[in-house]
């Protein structure tokens, strides 16, 4: 199966009180498409939404249709544009290791709980130098 779906709980799941205001979703929106334009990850269609997660985002993606669902968490208005930044940023890096993911969990005889946390540890890291490259730079002197 090629449909790789981190997280996603079906059901109503719990209503909170605040929800992501429409602010937060369009900066998060774009900023997954600056970053996705960034790293050339062009031939995926994308789609942005919101959902009751219990993770600040999260991407599901399919590697048949090429397309993938960044999903920004639903009841958490306490996010900053940092946090928003940071979250996009990650899970865009998820999916320039998407084809790395499903290969290896094909062809090789690893839990897919075992690979999630190989690739989340490498996103991780990835995401921290990405951020860092991108920050403006202060001269010394």
């Amino acid at each position: 199966m090629s449909d790789y779906d981190f997280g996603f709980k079906f059901g109503e799941g719990t209503m909170k009180e605040k929800t992501v205001t429409h602010q937060q979703f369009e900066y998060f929106s774009r900023r997954v498409r600056y970053w996705v334009k960034y790293f050339g990850l062009l031939d995926w269609t994308i789609y942005i939404i919101k959902e009751d997660l219990d993770c600040p985002a999260e991407i599901r993606y399919n590697d048949y249709s090429r397309s993938a669902t960044f999903v920004l968490a639903k009841y958490r208005d306490d996010q900053t544009r940092k946090d928003l930044e940071h979250s996009a940023l990650h899970e865009v890096i998820h999916l320039a290791l998407a084809l790395l993911d499903i290969a290896a969990k094909t062809r090789f005889d690893v839990s897919s709980d075992e690979f999630h946390k190989i690739v989340e540890s490498t996103a991780c890291r990835f995401t921290t130098v990405v951020s860092n490259l991108s920050k403006p730079q202060r001269s010394r002197g």
